[in-house]
């Protein structure tokens, strides 16, 4: 399935290379002389091959420089994916203007001069997308939250969490990025800091996960970090690996269907990925078997799904990851399709639901159309 998804990618892109391509030869190489024509074709196959390329030579590359190739591949990839848009709207826009008579006179008398222009234009923009899409990534926001959840939570009148998804550590995200948790954590002073899956590409470098883990034991947090895995936490589906045994080894209570109790009271349930462990994943309801109902029962889950079920539980609170908003404009209209709640905070029934847009990014280092994001929640128990 993946493969045919994969392949009908790659055709659009050879599309929108092969459109750009033929506007821009005919702009600027058509007439001239033939070596002019020939650098200017060589040039384009060059672009258009860059990405498809990449994706299976760049881990040949030295780990210095491998990943930032790739990224930049990727991030060609997006900005000719925006040349495409607004070439197309450049276009229609002129020929409807010509047509109504709006169309300046000087610019009737020069169509050449102005479609230059109008490329350049272009290309100004694409870049500029994709240069504001690498600032924004690099520059997460903190986003808060008032709960309310009428249980008595025993010890606890409040209990303030940081929610943090989707860090996809290793590759482009490394410790030097992570500072702004660190200052988050000093301001805000959090009880709780939960890790919402996705903690790191693969983790399949062991090195790279005790060094996110190293990170998270210095945090002064009164309850730790907890976490659960995802999708693409590779080697932490078995809970013996490495990687698994370098994160609880420094503090990280790494839950995969399991549940923890704070102050006397506050149940949080840590769920298994649903992509990683469908078959053996445990429902809620099972989990929650045999504790004190009337407890506040915070459940986190990498993929914001199955609201009703989890709800019917019992549960109060539901914390998500996993969708990134869509990460780069347009996909975000994608992933509001596909996703009850893609971000942001609802309700099913009396449980609450927040979903982040993640800390990290996957594929190109862009943020486009949201913000990287950390989640501060405020969580009082007002009793029933």
């Amino acid at each position: 399935m993946w493969q045919l998804i994969f392949a009908a990618f790659i055709f659009t892109y050879l599309l929108i290379c092969w459109y750009l391509g033929s506007r821009f030869y005919a702009l600027f190489a058509r007439g001239q002389a033939r070596w002019v024509r020939a650098v200017v074709l060589a040039g384009l196959l060059s672009v258009a091959a860059v990405f498809p390329l990449m994706r299976y030579v760049w881990r040949l590359l030295p780990d210095a420089i491998a990943y930032d190739a790739y990224s930049l591949s990727l991030k060609l990839g997006v900005a000719l994916f925006y040349a495409f848009v607004a070439t197309v709207v450049f276009s229609l826009s002129a020929r409807l203007a010509r047509r109504l008579g709006w169309w300046p006179r000087p610019w009737r008398q020069r169509p050449l001069t102005v479609a230059r222009w109008g490329a350049l234009a272009v290309a100004l923009f694409a870049i500029g997308v994709v240069l504001v899409g690498h600032w924004n990534a690099r520059h997460p926001v903190v986003v808060t939250y008032e709960i309310e959840i009428a249980k008595d939570g025993g010890e606890l009148e409040e209990l303030h969490i940081l929610l943090i998804t989707d860090i996809h550590f290793g590759a482009s995200m490394n410790v030097a990025r992570l500072a702004p948790i660190a200052s988050a954590v000093e301001r805000l002073a959090p009880d709780l800091i939960l890790l919402g899956g996705d903690i790191v590409e693969g983790g399949d470098r062991v090195s790279e996960v005790e060094a996110l883990a190293a990170f998270f034991a210095d945090l002064p947090v009164r309850f730790g970090v907890m976490a659960v895995p995802g999708n693409h936490d590779r080697a932490l589906i078995d809970p013996t690996s490495p990687s698994a045994q370098a994160l609880r080894a420094a503090g990280v209570d790494l839950l995969q269907d399991e549940v923890r109790v704070l102050g006397g009271g506050v149940v949080v349930v840590g769920r298994d990925d649903l992509r990683r462990r469908r078959e053996q994943r445990l429902p809620v309801a099972e989990l929650l078997a045999g504790l004190e109902p009337s407890w506040p029962v915070i459940v986190l889950d990498h993929q914001p799904v199955a609201f009703a079920e989890v709800a019917a539980a019992g549960a109060d609170l539901f914390l998500a990851g996993h969708t990134h908003a869509g990460q780069i404009f347009p996909a975000n209209l994608v992933t509001h399709f596909i996703y009850e709640n893609q971000r942001g905070y609802s309700r099913v029934g009396p449980m609450q639901v927040v979903v982040s847009s993640g800390y990290g990014t996957w594929g190109p280092d862009l943020r486009i159309g949201n913000r990287p994001e950390m989640v501060s929640l405020r969580v009082r128990f007002v009793g029933p």
